[in-house]
């Protein structure tokens, strides 16, 4: 989910090309808001397997380097703080941007900002 105080404008490339990703404007009504955040709560609710365990798209690991990458830590400063090559988080970032359908690491921050 998309919840921010831009234009849904600046989004709109992100939008059309995933259509699963929702978007919400801060500047809406308590209620429209409320409302989005139902809409989004029922679709992840949708991803629960048969035992009611929500899905991931992520793992553990890349949920981690998301993390990491979100607090403003570049690759080498990653590696380091897990004890990994820098290839290693190379490659998981590139998994990332492809799950989270972005090109590159300033999508892969506004889609979380």
């Amino acid at each position: 989910m998309i919840f921010t105080m831009h234009p849904k404008i600046m989004f709109e490339h992100i939008l059309k090309k995933y259509v699963d990703i929702s978007f919400c404007e801060k500047k809406l009504a308590e209620y429209e808001i409320t409302q989005k955040l139902e809409q989004f709560i029922h679709f992840n609710e949708k991803l629960s397997d048969s035992t009611g365990k929500k899905k991931s798209r992520l793992s553990k690991r890349e949920q981690e380097i998301l993390k990491l990458i979100l607090e403003g830590k570049n690759t080498q400063a990653i590696a380091q703080e897990l004890s990994v090559k820098s290839n290693t988080i190379s490659t998981v970032k590139n998994r990332l941007y492809e799950k989270l359908h972005v090109s590159n690491i300033v999508e892969l921050i506004q889609l979380y900002n």
